[in-house]
């Protein structure tokens, strides 16, 4: 008889990041485009660290991805509307999971996140 292997705590967290990690990109990457647009005299200092800061995110996406595959585990969106929750489903060695997450934990997690990211940038400038 097979145990059935859910996943652990950091295996959940690798699944949520792999939501939430392309969800901050889009954002970034439209502020990146009215950046582009704007007249303000910091404008090119601001898409300078746009960019960087999609490059980071998207090295991150590419690392978090491997390590799911690698551990066999794949993320589904769930299209269908059931309410105003994010719904998606895991398949996480060879077992079907659903999942949901709430809109404001979404928006609270990806501004906890994107802080972390701008904090390491500044500290990184610093250096």
């Amino acid at each position: 008889m097979t145990t059935v292997q859910k996943p652990t705590e950091e295996e959940q967290e690798m699944i949520l990041n792999s939501l939430l990690l392309p969800m901050m990109l889009t954002m970034i990457e439209r502020n990146g485009k009215e950046f582009e647009l704007s007249t303000n005299m910091l404008r090119r200092y601001y898409i300078a660290a746009t960019e960087i800061l999609m490059n980071r995110i998207h090295a991150e996406m590419v690392k978090n991805k491997n390590e799911l595959r690698s551990r066999q585990i794949k993320v589904f969106e769930n299209n269908k509307r059931m309410d105003d929750d994010l719904h998606y489903k895991y398949i996480c060695r060879g077992y079907e999971y659903p999942f949901s997450v709430m809109r404001d934990v979404v928006k609270s997690r990806i501004s906890i996140m994107m802080g972390e990211y701008v904090k390491t940038l500044l500290h990184q400038m610093r250096e």
